[in-house]
């Protein structure tokens, strides 16, 4: 995503593009696509605990493509 939006950044395509912000969701919403658990693992994990939770990773397919950062339940 850093890379996308440097490329965005130095071709100026800002200046070509409408940016919209999503409303933020709320559980009962998010609950309609994910599973309850899904949704409780995103709002409890963070950089400092994740080792705790590494044998839940698999079953919530994170990965080296999907993986912990900081803000993570926010961002989704």
């Amino acid at each position: 995503m850093t890379l996308i939006n440097n490329l965005i950044i130095s071709y100026s395509l800002y200046e070509k593009m409408t940016i919209y912000c999503p409303p933020k969701e709320i559980d009962n919403e998010l609950i309609e696509f994910y599973k309850t658990d899904y949704i409780k693992f995103l709002k409890k994990i963070t950089l400092e605990i994740f080792e705790e939770y590494i044998k839940e990773f698999s079953k919530f397919n994170i990965s080296k493509n999907c993986s912990i950062f900081e803000g993570l339940y926010d961002f989704c």
